[in-house]
């Protein structure tokens, strides 16, 4: 199987459990004394941990990240590549999955559901965000919010657009961020310095393509920008 097609087949996967994940603790709710349904939410917990851990491994390794290892280096690589925002919290998930094996315990089997409850709930429906984000155009919330920090160091852009592959959800993980500029004082001179920028002050694996909307000749390309493409920045100022 390729590369592209397990990362893909792993997110499939990943979501199927953080769906039955999810009924499960509808059902602990409801019933949170019940011990059938506490060890069948550990369960669903055990679970959905191995699924996204691993899920965040094929991923990293899609996107070009080698060897990436154990759960404890693929969060640490998840983190230093913007998948994630909190490496501590799945550190403790780690740690807390490796207790459930001693939940015949009553303290560790409520000091598990706690951290469920408490920690790993938010921690994965983060994951299962991002990761629906890089389903759709393959660049994390910190890549992006790095992109628009460029962009909106340049006031004459009112709206910069996705287009392309990445838009159109084609992308493989090396395809080129194509961008749109929109502004009555953008010009092409303007979008080369942008990518410049982009380019050579940031640490983005990818290469850029940004344009000028208004001198763009091409009216395919236009009727792409406008159908297809993506706002990514608005200038509210």
């Amino acid at each position: 199987m390729s590369q592209d097609l397990r990362w893909v087949q792993r997110f499939q996967n990943f979501d199927d459990a953080y769906q039955t994940f999810g009924r499960v603790f509808e059902r602990y709710q409801v019933a949170p004394a019940d011990e059938v349904i506490q060890i069948a939410l550990i369960q669903a917990f055990e679970f959905t941990f191995e699924s996204a851990w691993k899920t965040m491994k094929d991923y990293l390794e899609y996107d070009g990240y080698n060897s990436v290892g154990n759960s404890k280096q693929t969060v640490r690589v998840a983190f230093r590549a913007g998948l994630i925002t909190s490496p501590e919290g799945w550190m403790a998930a780690i740690a807390q999955r490796n207790m459930t094996s001693h939940v015949y315990n009553t303290v560790v089997l409520q000091e598990t559901i706690k951290f469920i409850r408490d920690e790993f709930i938010p921690l994965v429906q983060a994951l299962q965000n991002e990761l629906n984000k890089v389903m759709s155009y393959g660049l994390s919330d910190q890549q992006l919010a790095e992109i628009i920090r460029f962009i909106a160091a340049y006031p004459q852009v009112e709206e910069a657009i996705l287009f392309g592959s990445r838009a159109l959800g084609t992308h493989k993980p090396a395809s080129d961020v194509d961008i749109a500029l929109k502004g009555e004082g953008v010009t092409s001179a303007l979008a080369t310095r942008l990518r410049f920028d982009i380019e050579e002050d940031t640490y983005l694996p990818y290469f850029f393509d940004v344009v000028a909307y208004g001198t763009i000749a091409d009216e395919a390309l236009r009727q792409h920008i406008n159908k297809e493409g993506i706002l990514i920045y608005r200038n509210c100022g």
